[in-house]
């Protein structure tokens, strides 16, 4: 299920990215924790820092999932979905509000507020849908 909401959030960084003619800034403004300022500039592929910036990305969203897994392995129907939403808005609420700048994701400082929003949105379909296939696959196996 985080592997799901992961691979979404980030086609939404890179589609966003690409909206505006820099594929991989809002990706690579992730690396911020670990290499700096100099993350937000970088539009282009970079060996480390996308590839570090896609490690704190899949990271964080599945530590999220893993969360939402706990809450979400009891409920049904569109509770799931409401679950969803409501855990998606506490990692907003969190990464965007309650986080120091320094700490935050970074593809905020690249995106606009309806675009850093749709992020999370993404990221609560995907959860649900992480959940249906990790259910049909629990009743075929």
């Amino acid at each position: 299920m985080g592997i799901v909401a992961a691979a979404a959030t980030l086609g939404v960084l890179v589609g966003f990215g690409a909206a505006q003619g820099a594929w991989l800034q809002p990706l690579n403004a992730v690396a911020h924790l670990v290499v700096g300022s100099r993350a937000f500039v970088m539009d282009e592929f970079d060996p480390a820092v996308t590839t570090i910036a896609l490690a704190i990305h899949v990271v964080s969203i599945v530590l999220w999932a893993t969360l939402f897994t706990v809450v979400a392995d009891r409920l049904r129907g569109w509770w799931v979905a409401v679950a969803a939403a409501v855990l998606a808005g506490a990692a907003y609420l969190v990464d965007q509000r309650l986080t120091p700048a320094h700490l935050a994701p970074g593809f905020e400082r690249t995106l606009s507020t309806p675009e850093t929003i749709a992020v999370y949105v993404v990221f609560a379909a995907a959860l649900v849908v992480g959940v249906h296939y990790a259910r049909e696959a629990e009743e075929h196996a």
